[in-house]
């Protein structure tokens, strides 16, 4: 991953999650349907489908085929023994549609202790088109898995688009937070789907956009 790129785009960010709330020009969506959720509950195959292609829309009008995007993974706390290798191998390279792509994998380890034990934060950045890996075998895998015992994807997931200057994280099934340099990076994305904005967060997004 160009993390100076990166940087250079956001100087203030930190990759975790609730980036809408860390940053001035963003939007948060909703995925699952807060009122199928409410009236019948995760158990009904619609909430999960209706999540989905929500977000498999989202990162398809974000990502244009031919742009190079970088897919970042976070992985903590991860004991030092174990590395970062399992994680490629069981949780990485499935979604790669060759192979070799994982030579082009990159992986940050950052230090950590918890009363004196030593852990470590892996960061994975991969760059690539969106044709080249399995992405929507990988969005139904993040938002499936706090809600149903199917394999899923646990891990912390962003997509930074340098052509759009725009970085995407889906959080899980609720939810997905888009940010941009500026409002009229994805103020198309703001134009084409505010219906689907959080209502807890509408007002503030939209006045970050009537600007």
């Amino acid at each position: 991953m160009n993390h100076q790129e990166l940087y250079t785009i956001f100087p203030q960010l930190v990759l975790y999650p609730n980036l809408f709330y860390h940053n001035a020009n963003g939007i948060r969506f909703e995925l699952g349907d807060s009122t199928l959720l409410k009236n019948v509950g995760l158990d009904d195959p619609n909430y999960l489908e209706s999540a989905y292609r929500k977000a498999l829309t989202l990162f398809e009008a974000i990502h244009a085929p031919s742009d190079l995007i970088t897919w970042i993974v976070q992985v903590s706390p991860y004991k030092r023994t174990s590395g970062w290798k399992p994680v490629v191998h069981s949780g990485f390279v499935k979604y790669l549609k060759s192979p070799s792509l994982r030579y082009r994998l990159r992986c940050d380890r950052t230090p950590q202790y918890v009363e004196e034990h030593p852990y470590a934060t892996y960061t994975l950045s991969l760059t690539c088109t969106r044709q080249e890996i399995h992405y929507p075998a990988l969005i139904r895998d993040i938002c499936s898995h706090d809600v149903t015992d199917r394999p899923s994807f646990i891990h912390r997931t962003f997509f930074f688009n340098p052509r759009r200057k725009s970085l995407f994280h889906i959080y899980d099934d609720r939810g997905c937070d888009l940010i941009g340099e500026t409002p009229d990076a994805i103020r198309d994305l703001y134009d084409d789907y505010k219906h689907w904005i959080l209502n807890h967060d509408k007002n503030t997004i939209d006045q970050t956009f009537s600007l």
